[in-house]
């Protein structure tokens, strides 16, 4: 297990950063983070561009996290976030989100499940999260 203070247990991106782009980074290695704020593995924010990328025949795993908001992944105020075969699942979020967390910025899904997080998938989003229920 990984322990932040702030932002991401594993992959936080900011500011006016070169993109980050993770590919299937997390399936192999079977992380789980907790955080005190958002993104407990993932944090996109403040105008950042992040991209998460499976490989055919196996999706990324983003699970396992715990964080305030978006226990997987938060995208706050960030620029682009994409999501491309990366399943964010049995995550848990304090507060709200606990998949996926969207204040702002744009976001794709691309063949990306969001299922069986806590204290729900994706509500609380503002705008919502493409392709996520509850």
């Amino acid at each position: 297990m990984i322990a932040a203070l702030m932002y991401a247990g594993v992959c936080s991106n900011s500011g006016n950063a070169s993109p980050r782009q993770l590919i299937n980074v997390l399936a192999a290695a079977r992380f789980s983070a907790s955080v005190l704020l958002d993104g407990g593995g993932i944090y996109n924010g403040l105008h950042g561009t992040l991209t998460t990328t499976g490989v055919t025949g196996g999706p990324m795993l983003v699970g396992r996290n715990t964080g305030a908001r978006g226990g997987g992944i938060a995208a706050v105020d960030s620029g682009t976030t994409t999501m491309t075969q990366t399943a964010v699942t049995t995550n848990v979020a304090v507060l709200t989100a606990g998949g996926v967390y969207r204040q702002g910025g744009t976001m794709t899904n691309n063949n990306s499940p969001i299922s069986g997080n806590l204290t729900n998938n994706c509500l609380g989003s503002v705008p919502a999260v493409p392709g996520c229920t509850g």
